[in-house]
């Protein structure tokens, strides 16, 4: 199930596993896909039954919404321990005025914010996107690790935030290993 979050609201948005900005959800046969990410942040949890819970934040939400959504995380996780943790996209765009305006959420500190708040001990894996790129990731859990996919969105314009590709377009193009970094 997925579930889209605004204003203290979940509200329900079917089963598959394409998790859009505020988006939120477990993973559906072993994959989760963020679609266009341009000045967002994905995190994603692999957990001991090695399904995965996922959630695609936007820049404009606020620290309080993001704390609600993890909060939501550790309530559908249950008892299931946090075997991986994930931080993918823009992770460090401060002036946007949203949550990572937030002392907590501020780059380098996000890391260790998510990591308390999940439960998680140990490194996280991550990656820096840079500002001014828009991907699509997918990820897939397989034999107890996660494994990366991205693949380039054209823009339409610089900054404009719009990608000239369709989600359609961009599943039937091969996607790129990508290769997160431990923090």
């Amino acid at each position: 199930m997925k579930w889209f979050y605004r204003k203290n609201t979940f509200s329900p948005r079917g089963t598959d596993s394409e998790l859009g900005e505020m988006y939120y959800g477990e993973d559906q046969y072993g994959s989760i896909y963020y679609p266009n990410v341009s000045t967002c942040t994905t995190v994603t949890v692999l957990l001991g039954d090695n399904r995965m819970l996922g959630a695609h934040f936007d820049k404009i939400a606020s620290a309080t919404d993001i704390g609600n959504v993890v909060a939501r995380m550790n309530t559908d996780r249950g008892t299931r321990a946090v075997k991986e943790l994930c931080i993918v996209g823009v992770l460090k765009y401060a002036s946007a005025g949203g949550w990572m305006t937030d002392d907590a959420y501020r780059w380098p500190k996000l890391f260790d914010t998510f990591s308390k708040a999940l439960g998680h001990t140990g490194a996280i894996n991550g990656y820096l996107q840079p500002l001014g790129t828009e991907k699509h990731y997918r990820v897939t859990s397989a034999s107890g690790v996660t494994i990366w996919f991205a693949k380039d969105v054209p823009m339409l314009a610089k900054g404009s935030g719009t990608s000239s590709a369709s989600l359609a377009e961009s599943r039937s193009v091969a996607w790129d290993a990508l290769t997160l970094t431990k923090w």
